[in-house]
């Protein structure tokens, strides 16, 4: 099956063929399950993932989600947790004890950045930041005690292009776990379980969902890898809600023909803010002045929706520009069907020093916008006429 049928029908359309059945599959809004002989025996044999017994451990509207991205991600399993940061959490602190190192990036979301440089090097796990797409800093900067490499496929939010297949190749040879955040991406624009990575996650609330209504974070991979992330999930309580979970799935249905729209949207509003004289910088992976296009192109099925992009006159002038704006919607988040429009110094990297701001990239005027699926000639237009009243 291609994806836009495995969004709509899942790994295994014939289940549904039975007389009487839902067609959308329901919400199981229960806290907990009525055991049988098989569940005991289950739990006894260390299998209670695989049965209903506790909302914690397993429910069968978020397990009918979970699938449903493993089979976009052509994985063996996957779990869906509370949100894309517990996805994150849960996921390295199952390959990451005291003593360990990760080679990772600066120029990764936010919260990541905070969970990685604050809170892992509170448990003791030294972090070593590199530029995702220098695969000689990748390398020298793995040590004996290196466990995983982490990057985002199209960074956050200097939206850089790491080259994957070549730094699982890396991972590999040195023994490591490669995870990467596939967030900005989606299935639909890169499959990094295809390239050799161990698991890939996305946080749900974004693209997959799609309509800026629900929280949740997917992890896939082997069987094997997802018990031990699940083990560690269920314990630390980042179980995912049924309710987000049926939005979710539904969110999915639609993914492809959503994603094939923020391309093209994308595309064309980049190209336009290229050429525009208030703009000081534009960063957009699908145009050839990227510094990565080349990676973009070799790897990516479409660029994706985001851009950014430096305002001429700095965050007073970036500031003002979003305020001037009709369509886009001022807010954190990205990958809805609205575009939303953000200054990262006061939102996603605010816990960052200026200083590390701008080691990064984001410089004074720095703007992030999630392009949605709007009509593209309202969106040129809106912005017409917002940057004119920058003069």
């Amino acid at each position: 099956m291609r994806l836009g049928t495995i969004a709509i029908h899942g790994a295994h359309p014939e289940s549904h063929k039975v007389p009487g059945s839902p067609v959308v599959f329901p919400i199981y809004q229960t806290s907990n399950f009525y055991l049988g002989e098989h569940e005991y025996e289950s739990i006894l044999h260390e299998k209670a993932h695989e049965i209903n017994m506790y909302t914690r451990l397993g429910n069968p509207t978020c397990r009918n989600a979970a699938e449903k991205f493993a089979a976009l991600h052509g994985a063996e399993s996957a779990e869906l947790f509370a949100s894309g940061m517990g996805a994150v959490a849960a996921t390295l602190l199952t390959f990451l004890s005291a003593g360990d190192s990760i080679v990772t990036s600066l120029d990764n979301y936010g919260g990541t950045v905070t969970l990685l440089n604050s809170e892992l090097v509170r448990l003791g796990i030294e972090v070593i930041n590199v530029e995702p797409n220098n695969l000689q800093q990748i390398r020298q900067a793995i040590k004996p005690n290196t466990k995983v490499l982490f990057f985002e496929t199209i960074t956050n939010p200097l939206l850089k292009i790491p080259n994957i297949p070549e730094i699982v190749k890396i991972g590999k040879n040195c023994g490591l776990k490669v995870i990467i955040d596939n967030t900005f991406a989606t299935a639909c624009n890169f499959r990094p379980l295809q390239h050799g990575a161990d698991l890939v996650l996305e946080s749900s609330t974004k693209y997959l969902g799609g309509h800026s209504d629900c929280v949740g974070g997917f992890v896939a991979g082997s069987k094997e890898l997802m018990q031990k992330v699940w083990h560690t999930a269920v314990y630390f309580g980042v179980s995912a809600d049924p309710f987000a979970a049926f939005l979710v799935e539904r969110g999915m249905k639609t993914l492809p023909l959503r994603i094939e729209r923020h391309n093209q949207n994308a595309m064309l509003l980049a190209n336009f803010l290229a050429e525009h004289k208030a703009i000081s910088k534009l960063i957009f992976p699908g145009l050839a002045t990227h510094a990565d296009h080349t990676v973009a192109k070799q790897l990516l099925q479409g660029f994706g929706g985001m851009i950014s992009f430096v305002v001429k006159g700095g965050n007073a002038a970036g500031l003002k520009l979003i305020e001037k704006l009709r369509f886009p919607v001022e807010a954190t988040s990205l990958g809805g069907v609205e575009s939303l429009i953000e200054m990262p110094f006061n939102t996603s990297h605010a816990v960052l020093t200026q200083e590390q701001q701008e080691k990064v990239g984001i410089v004074p005027g720095f703007v992030r916008l999630s392009v949605g699926i709007e009509d593209i000639d309202d969106l040129l237009n809106d912005f017409k006429q917002a940057l004119a009243l920058l003069k």
